[in-house]
Formats: C-alpha cells, structure tokens, sequence
C-alpha cells in the first residue's frame, strides 16, 4: 500500500510533530490574550468583576491604572488609565452586578484625564460626566443609567474657554457648563468680554448661554459656577 514504507512513517511523524507544536502555539496565543470587555468607543460589554480580571483591561499601551472611583444610585463607576493619563476607560458596575466597560472618547480630542476627571450626580436619571483638558481646551462625555443600565451620551461637549462641569440642581435635572470663547484670548482682536458659559441638558440639547465676561473667574458664582434660566439668551 503506498505510504506504508519507511517514508510514508516519516510523513506521518512530520505530520503529527506540526499539528502538536500548533496546537501549543494556540494555547499558547490564548492564554497570553488580555480579556477586554469592550474595544469599541461606543460600545459597552460584559466582563470579569474580580480584581484580577480588573487588572487584565488594557489602556493603549499598557495595563490600565485608576484615577477615580464613586459610588452612584448602586453603581460602582471606576476611571481608568494609562500610564501617561492620555487613554482611559470607565468601568460601571451596577448593583445587579451588570459590569460595562467604555473607551473614553475625549482622550480623542486631546483631553489629559486625572483624578478630578470623574463626577457623578445622583439625579432622576443618575449621569456621571468624564471630563479633562488639552491644548485646545476642555471636553467631557456623559454616561446615562435607565432602568439599570448604563449608556454614553451621543456626543462629547467641548469647551474652547477651559472650563467644564456637571451640575445636579439645573432648571431641567443635571446640566452641563461649558465655558467657550469668542476668539483667542492672546489675540489682539479679542473683545473684550471674550467668554461666556453655555448650558446643555444632558442629553445634547443646548439651554442657551450667558452674557460674555472678560475672565473665566468672571462666571456666575466662580468657582461654583451657577446659572438660572433667566441669565441665559440665545447662544452667539
């Protein structure tokens, strides 16, 4: 029968010898594979709870590192980075124990994150808001929980004037404070009220904006920064 000679054992063998060392390098390949709950900016996942597997998420290039952690409406809302603070992610686990794990998406436009990066309200609709600041500014994202789970806002707000924040008591539930800029404050041209606050709901929609002031410690109630519906008017 052809193959059964010497040489037809030795393809066997050969055969074998490969299909073994390739079994190897895929456990192998496995096993070295860190576990992330989700890759994607826009997505959330399920994924380990326990400190172990916390430590296996990665942030760009290397293991993810905490900056912050809160507790809001039952949920454990942790943020996470790299070594240089440039790339993070929001882990959200829930009370019912549903674990989420977002990219943050401002890190895109620039923003260095730190400790002071996460804040939290515990409103109808409990919002937490991740924000930091970069050379063109500052820029948050807002997370949303409803009905136990917990999602990302459409789109990050940026603010020129180097300002942003989250408040709990706003006319319409939590608002965000953006501080932008009509120009470049170094410039010659600027006006000179060059800054002026604009409100957002938490879901995108803009509120209206305040009367333009010279300096951002100008802003109604610096450094607590409040503003009721009758100091805003339409945007410029």
């Amino acid at each position: 029968m052809a193959g059964g000679g010497p040489a037809g054992r030795a393809v066997v063998v050969t055969a074998c010898i490969a299909a073994a060392l390739t079994l190897l390098a895929l456990v192998g390949a496995i096993a070295l594979r860190p576990h992330q709950t989700s890759t994607d900016a826009g997505t959330a996942g399920s994924g380990p709870t326990t400190a172990a597997a916390n430590a296996t998420l990665q942030c760009s290039d290397g293991p993810c590192q905490s900056l912050a952690r809160t507790t809001v409406a039952g949920s454990t809302v942790q943020l996470l980075a790299n070594g240089a603070a440039t790339t993070g992610r929001v882990r959200i686990v829930t009370a019912q124990g549903l674990d989420s794990v977002f990219e943050t998406t401002i890190s895109q436009l620039g923003a260095k994150l730190t400790a002071q990066s996460l804040s939290c309200v515990n409103a109808t609709t409990p919002v937490c808001m991740v924000s930091g600041s970069g050379s063109e500014g500052s820029a948050g994202e807002v997370f949303l929980e409803t009905d136990g789970n917990w999602t990302r806002a459409d789109a990050p707000y940026v603010a020129s004037g180097g300002y942003i924040s989250l408040r709990a008591d706003g006319s319409q539930g939590p608002e965000v404070f953006a501080a932008q800029t009509t120009c470049d404050p170094d410039s010659s041209q600027c006006p000179t009220d060059p800054i002026y606050l604009q409100v957002f709901t938490v879901t995108g929609d803009t509120l209206g904006c305040t009367s333009p002031v010279s300096k951002l410690d100008r802003l109604p109630g610096w450094p607590n920064v409040t503003v009721t519906q009758t100091q805003l008017r339409d945007c410029p």
